[in-house]
């Protein structure tokens, strides 16, 4: 071997180096194995042939020329330092950690087997160690931006959301992810009236499905919102009310001021494990649900599971994340549990490829996420591996059991059986790297016991308060859609039936209502809110002699219950017995005083009986009430009737046309204690009420 091939060598390393730079890895292998031909001790040529099958995933290879390497140049601290990257994804972690430090014995500077050394320490679950050698990667190089974001993850992962979200900011300045250029302004959480914002996706679908639970926030802050998503989450946004328009994601942007990566919203926002917004349910299926894949489902009696054994397979951590369909076998042997398939993309041909696996397959029917939220709306249960899947159940409010590897994404933290950002959510973890049978063995376990127990994991407790949330957001046909199947699993649950019959009487439906009271009665016949609701359901039936009849037993029941007290007063009211109204709505208030709706109903007895002074005091209690829909001034102070000079008073609608007509009379008497007299109302009566004496400007 001469200089001239030595020199040739160096140039075919170099070359190969600048074309691994511009994500030619075929062409880059090349380059390097061409150079050691010519060069057979070329130990940084041989190194760089072992990072190529790294890249690849061929580890095992990886290791062998990396040991070459440094049988050539045993003082080269990059050999070890990839070695020991390629030793961790073969699980041989302490032998990983050995390399790193075999790399600082000869460059104690070495950024790069800093950050390995943390990054190995950090999937082992030795967060602390992992945090102390990031921060001295970055405190060797401190615009390592690879060190600051991984730290970033592993403080997330240990529950620092205050140092982990900024840090995390820098996975936007890695040169080996996607660097969109903007003409507008990076987003820091400003409000931005008259102003518009672009919310783009950075990452894959769940990461968006997880972070666009922050939209309301942002909403409040104004202007126009711009949603870039991908296209198979375009339908399942369509029920999101708090965005203006939606591009698909690859396609022509219209002009905005702001723009903000949806992931970097938790930091935008300054999230904490206490401020996670939990407003769940937050997605939903859509309101025209595919019939075919609504009956595939319906049609099938017992315990219905959804299941996805497999994410992206083009994410780097596929390979711990994802397992074998075979995995879910022991579960398909469960007496009364059917399993639905909600595998997507390439994994999903397993199952077809594996007749004798008793899953009903779904994915010929599921085209994009508004299918899967379909499917999961009229499953029992979801269990998967870290997928967008899991995220979407979470996101419904569905109970999901989430199979996590023994080194989980950040979102999912270390030690914990449950999620602070899905509350329906249950994790099983690998207790070793790689174990996922053990997790099947106890998924098992927990539905065997579920046949027994249908609250297991409180699976009925969480689908209950899901069912509440639908109730509070108007979606009351999924409400009653749930808690008819929650009364399949769990017939004996009286409260189910009660929340049905309330979700019945908000439709008005007061005969399917009152069936559903009386079977809650029937299984707890001693509750007395369930007598006081049938006597307001009654009521509002116009059947006011059984309405007090029930309240009688509800008082009865619990002479305590100051609720039932106010509905007699109700019904007496009804019955023109003022006198005996306004003595039950005392007693209610003597019972307790600090609720506002028995104050508000005395007030209405009282003005009825002429009681002016006395009904009108009482009447403000009307403003503390939770059916109260006036406007709320938080800062601005209520007028009491003093004088104002100089000042302005601001008189604001609160009830019908009626109300203002009757009592803006008063307008002379409010103007004669000085100041300017303001009145806001609706458009229809201004130029009516702008004749009115003591007003001077209405709007």
């Amino acid at each position: 071997m001469n200089n001239l091939q030595i020199d040739r060598a160096d140039q075919l390393n170099e070359k190969g180096i600048q074309l691994l730079g511009k994500g030619k890895p075929d062409k880059s292998l090349a380059c390097f194995e061409n150079a050691v031909k010519l060069d057979n001790q070329h130990a940084h040529a041989f190194c760089n042939i072992g990072r190529i099958y790294y890249e690849k995933g061929q580890w095992e290879r990886a290791v062998e020329y990396f040991q070459k390497s440094i049988s050539i140049s045993p003082n080269l601290p990059e050999s070890y330092s990839n070695m020991g990257l390629a030793l961790h994804r073969l699980y041989r972690m302490d032998e990983a950690i050995s390399t790193y430090q075999k790399a600082l014995t000869i460059n104690p500077e070495y950024a790069i087997a800093c950050h390995n050394m943390a990054f190995t320490l950090e999937k082992m679950g030795r967060l602390d160690e992992s945090i102390k050698w990031y921060e001295r990667a970055i405190s060797i190089d401190p615009n390592y931006s690879h060190a600051h974001s991984n730290l970033g993850i592993t403080l997330l992962l240990s529950g620092d959301y205050q140092r982990g979200f900024p840090e995390y900011e820098w996975r936007l300045k890695r040169p080996d992810l996607e660097n969109r250029k903007f003409e507008s302004i990076q987003w820091d959480g400003r409000p931005f009236p008259k102003k518009r914002l672009l919310l783009y996706p950075e990452q894959g679908y769940g990461d968006v499905i997880q972070f666009i639970r922050y939209l309301p926030e942002i909403k409040k802050l104004g202007g126009t919102i711009i949603l870039e998503t991908h296209d198979r989450l375009i339908r399942l946004f369509d029920s999101i009310k708090y965005f203006d328009h939606i591009v698909i994601h690859g396609e022509t942007v219209p002009p905005v001021d702001y723009h903000a990566s949806i992931a970097s919203l938790p930091n935008i926002f300054k999230t904490s494990l206490k401020t996670i917004p939990l407003d769940i349910p937050y997605l939903f299926a859509p309101e025209n649900e595919k019939s075919i894949l609504v009956q595939t489902i319906e049609m099938m009696d017992g315990f219905r599971v959804g299941i996805s054994w497999a994410g992206s397979p083009v994410h780097k951590d596929d390979k711990i994340r994802s397992c074998p369909i075979d995995l879910f076998y022991p579960l398909t042997q469960i007496c009364n549990v059917t399993l639905f398939s909600l595998q997507k993309g390439s994994a999903a041909l397993a199952l077809k490829q594996t007749p004798k696996m008793p899953i009903i397959d779904l994915s010929d029917l599921i085209q994009d996420f508004a299918d899967t939220a379909t499917a999961i709306n009229h499953l029992d249960l979801v269990i998967t591996v870290d997928t967008a899947t899991a995220h979407l159940a979470g996101a419904m409010g569905k109970p999901t059991w989430v199979m996590l590897p023994f080194a989980p994404d950040w979102r999912w933290m270390r030690d914990r059986t449950d999620s602070p950002w899905y509350p329906t959510i249950r994790l099983f973890r690998q207790q070793s790297p790689g174990n996922y049978p053990a997790v099947i063995e106890t998924i098992k376990h927990a539905l065997l016991k579920m046949q027994q127990e249908p609250n297991t994991y409180d699976l009925i407790v969480q689908s209950n308060k899901t069912a509440i949330q639908l109730f509070n957001r108007d979606h009351l046909n999924d409400a009653i859609a749930l808690y008819r199947r929650l009364i399949e699993l769990s017939p004996v649950s009286d409260y189910l039936y009660m929340n049905l019959g309330l979700v019945y009487r908000k439709k008005h439906q007061l005969k399917e209502a009152l069936d559903c009271f009386e079977k809650a009665l029937k299984l707890n016949p001693d509750k007395s809110l369930l007598y006081r609701l049938i006597a307001l359901t009654h009521r509002l039936n116009g059947e006011i002699e059984l309405a007090f009849t029930y309240c009688q037993k509800a008082i009865e029941k619990d002479p305590e219950d100051a609720d039932a007290y106010d509905e007699m007063g109700v019904i007496a009211e009804k019955k023109g017995q003022l006198d005996d109204a306004i003595a039950y709505y005392q007693k209610s208030i003597s019972l307790n005083s600090q609720r506002a709706e028995p104050h508000r109903n005395l007030a209405h007895a009282q003005l009825l009986k002429g009681e002016l002074k006395q009904g009108f005091n009482n009447y403000e209690w009307r403003l503390k009430c939770s059916d109260y829909k006036s406007r709320v001034f938080d800062e601005i102070p209520m007028w009491e009737g003093q004088r104002f000079e100089g000042k302005t008073v601001f008189l604001c609608t609160e009830q019908g046309f009626g109300d203002i007509i009757q009592f803006i009379r008063y307008a002379p008497m409010i103007k004669s204690k000085g100041g300017t007299v303001a009145f806001g109302t609706f458009p229809k009566i201004v130029s009516l009420l702008s004749t009115v004496q003591g007003i001077d400007r209405v709007f």
